[in-house]
């Protein structure tokens, strides 16, 4: 009797970890975490990479110098979007790069133009990755950096977005 292989179901990943020391800039700067503005907080600190893939596909980023804080925002954002519209994408502003979401049914299926391959995923799994890449990062950044905690706009940002999870889960 033959047996009939079982197909795999691919496991996705959407992470971010930090590769770089923010602290440098803080000090060229004279900032203290709790000072930053927008736009240090989520385009001149916390640069790192992400691990996108699935165990048949990797589209993570290998190049240390992504905003990590705006990453993981923008991903919320896009698994909201992705709710009533069919396409999204994620645009590199260090380069010419670009993370494209493509819903077809009830399945995202995510490329790169910086390699090759399609991540295809369930709506509400890409969901729940993003918001857990948000917290992740947030928790994460915040242990690195403990002033972080005391950064009133980090604070609005992340309390705006966890309000929002907390009520898309209810």
């Amino acid at each position: 009797m033959a047996l009939t292989p079982t197909p795999r179901t691919p496991k996705f990943e959407l992470e971010s970890y930090i590769t770089d020391d923010s602290s440098q800039y803080m000090e060229t700067y004279c900032v203290k975490p709790e000072n930053l503005n927008e736009t240090e907080l989520t385009w001149y600190c916390f640069l790192g990479d992400i691990r996108l893939k699935d165990n048949l596909v990797d589209l993570s980023t290998r190049r240390e110098g992504l905003p990590l804080l705006n990453f993981a925002l923008a991903m919320t954002e896009i698994a909201e979007d992705l709710r009533s519209h069919a396409k999204a994408t994620y645009n590199f502003t260090e380069n010419a790069e670009e993370i494209n979401f493509s819903k077809n049914g009830s399945m995202i299926q995510i490329t790169a133009t910086y390699t090759h391959g399609t991540v295809e995923v369930p709506h509400p799994e890409f969901s729940k990755a993003a918001d857990k890449c948000l917290l992740d990062t947030y928790s994460g950044l915040t242990a690195r950096y403990p002033g972080l905690k005391k950064n009133n706009l980090l604070s609005h940002m992340y309390n705006l977005k966890r309000l929002s999870i907390e009520e898309e889960n209810s």
